[in-house]
């Protein structure tokens, strides 16, 4: 999950970057203000980049008493990943418990968004195989890709001189 969050934070964009650094500093009113912002105008995020960001702005909002605008956070957060769960040992327990109650709330919402994700990943595997049987039939057709070795003499005697000569 750090690998994710740090793959998230090196390709994230400028504005995803700087809600995150306000948020960690606790500046929850600036951060939830720029992520607003951010997913109001950026339609070309990453799906985990949403997901970070709708994760942000529902928690930055509950700490700032809004539970109708965290709740909205949350269930968009939900739309992109009905299986999110919050960490509780970096999300306050009041938070989590706030997050559940949301999820459970639309859980009828959540199956057929569960069952398209589900399609999805079983249709994202079956290519993968396709492409993988594939380059199996195209290396087994044409053998095995030729293996270029290099292979370079160097002289070592002239590092045995005496007073360091062979170093020039």
């Amino acid at each position: 999950m750090i690998a994710l969050m740090l793959a998230l934070v090196l390709a994230a964009p400028p504005e995803l970057k700087r809600a995150k650094d306000r948020y960690d500093f606790g500046a929850y009113a600036e951060a939830a203000a720029t992520l607003r912002q951010l997913l109001a105008g950026s339609p070309d995020l990453t799906e985990a980049e949403a997901v970070d960001a709708y994760r942000m702005l529902g928690i930055a909002e509950f700490q700032l008493g809004d539970k109708l605008a965290a709740r909205a956070a949350f269930v968009s957060l939900l739309s992109y990943e009905p299986d999110y769960a919050l960490d509780a040992f970096l999300v306050p327990p009041a938070i989590v418990e706030f997050f559940d109650a949301v999820k459970k709330e639309h859980e009828p919402a959540l199956a057929p968004l569960r069952e398209r994700r589900r399609e999805l990943r079983e249709q994202q595997r079956l290519a993968d195989e396709a492409k993988r049987r594939l380059l199996a039939e195209e290396q087994a057709r044409t053998g095995p890709p030729g293996k270029i070795v290099r292979v370079e003499e160097r002289v070592y005697l002239l590092n045995w001189m005496p007073l360091g000569a062979g170093q020039f």
